[in-house]
């Protein structure tokens, strides 16, 4: 297996557990940063907008199926497809203090994801050209055709709501797959522990 990327969701049951997984979170991510090649990326995050919310996630990437069996994690929820023209990402994303990370999950009806691939391509290429724009990427679940997940880092919420969103490619997608989207699900999170870059 190639690189991959996987979401972990973690639900605590009090804010003092979730500080307390936040806290061997981050450890296990400077591990990883300092000691194992095959970790690309080991973000810990929650969600931006609930503060005291008991929910937790890691954004973890690896370079093949060794990196990821090597730092095996028990709660994996999703591994997804990596696909590199469905990346973009600037290295300046491991300077930033308090980047606006976006996880879009997007289920579409019937199996009509494989055509509108090309739409989100442009959406990534056009990102290329947004100095707030940090990281873009698609990434496909092998276990079901129709679900995509985005992965969006940017200088800030508004940035991605009024410039990032309001860009023709994204405006173009968003209505050209609006007759087929069965579903999506945008959550807005905050960067706790962990890098969402490091060069390899």
């Amino acid at each position: 297996m190639n690189r991959f990327l996987l979401i972990v969701s973690i639900l605590t049951v009090v804010i003092e557990s979730r500080d307390k997984f936040l806290g061997l979170l981050t450890g296990t991510s400077q591990n990883a940063f300092a000691n194992e090649t095959g970790v690309l990326r080991y973000g810990v995050v929650t969600p931006r907008d609930e503060p005291n919310s008991t929910l937790l996630y890691t954004i973890e990437e690896y370079s093949n199926q060794d990196a990821f069996t090597s730092h095996m994690r028990p709660t994996i929820v999703t591994n997804l497809t990596y696909s590199a023209n469905l990346e973009f990402f600037r290295p300046e994303v491991a300077k930033q203090q308090d980047p606006c990370i976006v996880l879009r999950e997007t289920d579409y009806i019937g199996g009509n994801l494989s055509q509108y691939l090309p739409l989100i391509q442009a959406v990534v290429n056009t990102s290329k050209n947004e100095t707030g724009m940090f990281l873009c990427s698609a990434y496909t679940d092998p276990t079901n055709s129709t679900r995509l997940f985005t992965l969006e880092v940017t200088i800030s919420r508004e940035y991605f709501l009024e410039f990032h969103s309001e860009s023709q490619a994204y405006q173009h997608y968003e209505k050209s797959s609006r007759s087929i989207v069965n579903g999506t699900e945008i959550a807005f999170l905050k960067l706790q522990g962990g890098f969402l870059y490091k060069a390899t």
